[in-house]
Order: structure tokens, then sequence, then C-alpha cells
């Protein structure tokens, strides 16, 4: 038996789950817990029990079950979704694999009547025709060329704008030219969890009998080395005609995130961005328990993201309402950079200032920087995708 403290329950269920963590067969009756203590109780023991299993010989994977909880068990099931994808080796996910594998997942989904799932994605000459320059040069450098994939879940019978979510998915991020140590290369499989986390919330509302309107946009690189990659210095006019000094391959993260955001604020009318990216590790830095930080200049729709994250257990923190630091992200010879910032060691919140550049609408976005989900020992798996499902549901 476990108690629960309401002054202490998120430390304590922590504790309960890394307790648990190495039982084969969990059973959770979560009927008598206090209502508000039941989806983050689910939630924790998943994320405690979370692994890739798929590629061990003698596949034994813990089996959680959860009586009488049909809505918490299907959020679960979609975090697994993404929980995987997020997770996956970069060779056996890459760019185009990635794209098949959304098509295939989909397809498994019955829709109701009046619901409809496109998915359609560019390949590199798209991606070149369309201007979506910041995602090719991040992504030239591989002989596996980039991709960006749109899903666009439609409902008939919703005549709100969609909501549209943008994943960072960065296959595998060696750094460019500005190579990463060895150390740090052992998590970059796990830069794509943006686009775990959007598949995850998309595949969710698919399964409602009266889903939102949702679009999904989520670039897919590998930022690699080579003749082609980009180099340090080199300036890339971006998607919405601004033009992008580079001054640090490793920074690649943002630049692909503002082509997709400017690609959204032009090409939809939105009634909120979400974007959802392992952008700069502020998770870990600020917070060792925020499940991620994020930023907004709305106020009101600040206080929901947090009210959201506490009611499903994730732990967040919001960046400050500064727009006005957007001026120094500006370049002395093109219209901005990607990083040398005169707050330097601002990055967390100084990739926030970067990105708002690239939204039509900033006053109706949020963006989310989320630590990598291979960390499944200190239960990062999919962090903010709970928080945004039940965001979204408020929302519309």
């Amino acid at each position: 038996f476990y108690i629960i403290n309401p002054d202490t329950w998120f430390l304590d269920l922590k504790k309960v789950a890394k307790k648990i963590g190495g039982i084969k067969n969990i059973c959770i009756d979560i009927d008598s817990l206090n209502i508000d203590y039941q989806f983050p109780a689910a939630l924790m023991v998943f994320k405690a029990i979370y692994k890739l299993q798929r590629y061990k010989t003698k596949n034994t994977p813990t089996i959680l079950h959860i009586y009488n909880q049909h809505e918490i068990v299907s959020i679960l099931q979609s975090l697994q979704i993404g929980s995987d994808l997020s997770t996956e080796p970069a060779n056996k996910m890459y760019p185009n694999k990635f794209c098949k594998a959304i098509v295939t997942l989909f397809k498994k989904i019955h829709l109701v009547d009046g619901v409809t799932i496109n998915i359609k994605w560019f390949d590199e000459k798209d991606i070149r025709k369309h201007n979506l320059n910041l995602v090719d040069a991040v992504g030239k450098g591989a002989a596996r060329s980039p991709r960006f994939l749109i899903i666009e879940l439609q409902n008939a019978h919703d005549k709100h704008n969609p909501i549209a979510l943008v994943g960072k998915g960065v296959i595998f991020d060696s750094g460019g030219y500005n190579l990463k140590p060895g150390y740090s290369m052992t998590t970059m499989k796990g830069d794509k969890t943006g686009a775990g986390i959007v598949v995850s919330i998309i595949h969710y509302f698919a399964k409602q009998t009266n889903p939102k309107n949702i679009i999904g946009i989520i670039p897919l690189v590998e930022n690699l080395i080579s003749h082609k990659a980009t180099k340090v210095g080199d300036v890339i006019t971006a998607y919405n005609g601004k033009t992008v000094e580079i001054l640090n391959t490793d920074a690649e993260g943002r630049l692909i995130l503002a082509d997709s955001l400017a690609y959204v604020s032009k090409n939809y009318s939105t009634k909120l961005i979400l974007d959802f990216a392992t952008l700069t590790g502020w998770a870990n830095i600020l917070h060792c328990d925020t499940s991620f930080v994020f930023f907004t200049t709305n106020d009101k729709l600040g206080r929901l993201v947090e009210k959201c994250g506490n009611k499903v257990g994730e732990r967040n923190l919001r960046l400050p309402n500064w727009p006005e630091y957007t001026q120094y992200t500006k370049s002395k010879i093109a219209d901005y950079k990607n990083v040398n910032f005169e707050c330097g060691r601002s990055d967390g919140f100084m990739a926030s200032m970067f990105l708002m550049n690239f939204v039509k609408d900033p006053s109706q976005w949020v963006h989310f920087d989320v630590t990598h989900n291979v960390n499944a020992h200190d239960m990062h798996v999919v962090n903010s995708a709970a928080t945004a499902i039940k965001l979204i549901s408020k929302q519309l």
C-alpha cells in the first residue's frame, strides 16, 4: 500500500513509479483515488515502465492493466505509439520510413462518419520547390533526404478552425559541422520526440466520435556532415522570405521549426498553434521535476497550460513573457541569426524569441521545450503530450 499525500502528491507518485519499475505485470484500480490523482498516477506508472522492446531477442514487456478507465487507457495507448516513434533507432526510422509508418498507423483507425485523415509529404524536390529552405539546409547533408509531413484530421461536424501541431523531427542530430561530443550523441535518436508527440495527439483525437480539426506538421531531417551540408556562417532564406544567418549548425531544431511555423501561418487559418521540440534542454536545466518549459505571450493561455499540466501530473514552467527580446535575434548581415545572442546564456528563452519571428499571430501560439524521450529512467516519455490533449479538449 502506498499513501499519497495531497501536499506532496507529485513526489509521492514519482517514488511509487520508481519502485514498481521492475515488475512485469501491473494492475491498477484507481477508482478509489481522488479524481485529481487518477490520471497522474496512471501516467506516472506508464512513464516509469516504458521501454522499447522490439529489438530484444527475449522480449518480456511489462503489461499494464487499468480497470474501468477507458479514456485514460485510450490516451496511454496513443502515448505508447508516440514513445515508440521517438525512441526508434535512426537506422530503423529515417525520414521517408517515418512518413510511411504514419500512413500505416492511421489506416488502422476506424473513423466515424464525417471524419477524414489526409496524409501527404514533400520530398527533397518538393521542399525546395515550396521554398522550405531552412528544412533543406538542415537535411541536405544526409544521404537520406528530408521530408515535410502534413497530417490533416478533419471533422465535417466541427465548424471551428483547426488547431495546428508542429513537431521537431530530427531523426538523428550529430550537430552538423558543430559536431557534438560523443557523450551527447547517445540520446540523439530522441531528437524526434516532438514528432512523436504530434503523432500521439492526433492519434488520440482520431479515435474519438467527435474529434477536433487538427493539422499536424512534422519536418523530418537527419543533421549530418557531408560535402553538401550547411556550413557555419551560411545565410538561408526562410519560407516567409526572411534571411537567417546560421552561426551554429547544432541549433538546427529552431531552423526547421521556423519554416514549419511560417508554413502553417501562411497556409492555414488556425485557432491555435502548438509546437513541440527537444530544443534546448532547459526542461532539465531549470528544474529537475519539470516535465517541460513553455513560452507564450498570451497570459490566459499560459495559465491554462499550467492548469492542464498540473491536472495530468506534468509539471511545467513558463518562460518569461518578454517579446521585446526578439531584437537580440537580429543579425548584422541577415534578418536573423540562430544563435550568439547578446544574452548568450539564455538560449532556452532566446530560442523562443527566434521562433516568434516566424509566427503570424504569437498571441495564439505556445512553444513547448521538452526533454528527450530516450531517458526512460527519468520518466521523460513524450512529456507535454497529455497536457496538450487536455488543452486542446478545453480550447474547442
